[in-house]
């Protein structure tokens, strides 16, 4: 009688203990960090079930961290309704490219959206989001066009990272933008900036850094902060 308790025993406990490794093996494939829903890369995911996060969780976050991971299919299987509360969406490394951008169209009330480290060139796959105040494409292909049609399709762009671009010059155009606050453009290849920024109401900083040989007239270092060191 004892040996049959005893042999029940263990085998509950062998049972339950596969269970719970099971368990601890899907959930690292997704942490709560900072308010954010972070999908840790290195996973193939099939399914949003498979990422095994309850849709009442999910909803209850607003951003979302897939850096990273390399094949980004999975987020158009999200809930709708997740879809159109994210407001922060974290996407750096993740292969995007302009063939494949569009997978991003859903989200379109973003207010916060890093796209840095990726081979895009342009957004023409995601130009419909007017709520985006916040971009990042650093280390990207956006050059000076790309980033003259950003500006004008993206209305309430209020800080910008075009940082380690093919970007050159930067045109008059930049400065009907008066809800800009901060544009980094350090590492490119920029001789001079137009005098006109010097007169945008909301902007504060310029990042300069690594454009060799620039020339500012003086009025940039009087009403603006220069991070050029």
């Amino acid at each position: 009688m004892n040996k049959r308790i005893l042999t029940t025993t263990l085998l509950l406990f062998f049972i339950a203990s596969c269970f719970f490794r099971k368990q601890d093996i899907v959930e690292t494939r997704y942490i709560v960090q900072n308010d954010c829903i972070v999908i840790k890369d290195n996973f193939y995911i099939e399914s949003i079930d498979s990422i095994d996060i309850k849709i009442d969780t999910l909803l209850k976050y607003n951003c979302l961290n897939i850096n990273h991971n390399l094949d980004i299919d999975f987020i158009q299987r999200f809930p709708i309704k997740f879809i159109d509360d994210t407001k922060i969406l974290k996407a750096i490394n993740c292969q995007i490219s302009n063939d494949n951008i569009q997978l991003l169209s859903k989200f379109q009330n973003l207010n916060y959206l890093d796209l840095s480290q990726n081979n895009i060139s342009n957004l023409d796959g995601i130009m419909n989001n007017k709520n985006l105040k916040h971009l990042f494409l650093s280390n990207t292909s956006i050059n000076d066009s790309a980033l003259a049609k950003i500006l004008n399709g993206f209305d309430n762009l209020v800080s910008v990272d075009v940082s380690k671009t093919q970007i050159n010059n930067i045109s008059e155009e930049i400065c009907k933008h008066q809800k800009l606050e901060v544009l980094l453009i350090s590492d490119n290849n920029i001789k001079t900036l137009p005098n006109c920024m010097c007169e945008m109401l909301n902007l504060r900083a310029i990042g300069l850094m690594n454009n060799q040989n620039i020339k500012l007239d003086t009025c940039f270092y009087s009403n603006l902060t220069i991070l050029s060191h």
